[in-house]
């Protein structure tokens, strides 16, 4: 399911064939009618009770609190974008780390090597140092 914005749309949910066709892995789609899909919002993968590894383009522009809530068995989010690109609305300023909300605890968010030490050390990004890990390639 889409929200619809001028330059892109939100992911604010899966349909019931997107849940069914989800298992273990998702790759997190770039595009949908020619227009880019910018944003994750909160709750956007609950529900898909299997799920262990999401891949998320360089097309993500924005993740909202929560996005991974009620994904207990997700372990391994691939982010293939620089910190820059990509913020993360803080919706709770006394968790600063509110997206892994409702999340497995042994969730490690995999960044490219080469943007480890960007991530790490960006405002935003930087509260979930102890999640992220520079392992791609």
């Amino acid at each position: 399911m889409l929200g619809d914005s001028i330059i892109g749309y939100s992911i604010v949910g899966l349909s019931e064939l997107g849940m069914e066709s989800a298992e273990e892995e998702i790759r997190l789609p770039s595009s949908y009618q020619g227009k880019s899909i910018i944003r994750l919002e909160a709750d956007v993968l609950s529900g898909i009770d299997g799920l262990c590894r999401v891949v998320i383009g360089s097309n993500i522009r924005s993740m909202d609190d929560g996005a991974f809530r009620g994904c207990e068995r997700l372990t391994d989010v691939y982010m293939e974008f620089s910190p820059s690109a990509c913020s993360v609305t803080v919706l709770d300023q006394d968790n600063p780390v509110g997206l892994m909300m409702g999340a497995s605890e042994d969730i490690k968010l995999h960044v490219y090597s080469s943007l480890y030490q960007d991530f790490t050390t960006d405002y935003t990004w930087g509260h979930y140092a102890r999640y992220i890990v520079g392992d791609m390639e």
